[in-house]
């Protein structure tokens, strides 16, 4: 999970030196997402805000993996432990029964965590729907904290008269 900075403005134009901001600050286009309800963000040449930024599926899917596979090792154990019909299950049923689990696990939470809002848009979602623009921007995975708030910090100082709301949102 990476943790996200976000930035709330008025229009695409306010949203427009914010992301420049973000960019200078290292940020590839793949990690920066603006959303917008009125206006369209394709024109304005600002980069839209994807599935994995918008929902909770990239998370999801880490934890389904994780529980899926869990429980198809525990199915895969009992299967070995008590074969049935006596059929003798080595390690090869074994490791297919746990990625199994973990492929249902995996599509299973995808498909939920699609339908689930990301912790940003949920912080601000009033915002969005009354026609603000949010910027969000997220660091990569392991990177430290202090250089997303740093970032953080100079948005809100170079761009308060621009600003709504601003925040950091620990994933």
């Amino acid at each position: 999970m990476t943790n996200k900075i976000y930035a709330v403005v008025n229009t695409l134009d306010d949203a427009k030196p914010v992301v420049a901001t973000l960019r200078d600050a290292g940020f590839s286009e793949d990690h920066i997402g603006v959303v917008c309800k009125n206006e369209s963000v394709a024109e304005s040449e600002l980069p839209e805000a994807d599935l994995t930024q918008t929902s909770q599926v990239g998370d999801s899917a880490k934890r389904g993996a994780a529980v899926g596979g869990a429980t198809g090792l525990l199915a895969g154990l009992a299967a070995v432990a008590f074969p049935p019909a006596g059929i003798a299950l080595g390690g090869a049923a074994l490791a297919g029964i746990t990625a199994a689990g973990a492929g249902v696990g995996t599509w299973s939470a995808t498909m939920i965590g699609v339908s689930e809002q990301s912790p940003v848009l949920e912080e601000v979602n009033s915002a969005v729907e009354a026609g603000k623009v949010l910027i969000m921007a997220e660091g990569e995975s392991g990177d430290d904290d202090s250089a997303l708030k740093r970032v953080l910090r100079q948005i809100e100082t170079n761009h308060s008269a621009a600003l709504q709301s601003s925040g950091f949102i620990e994933a």
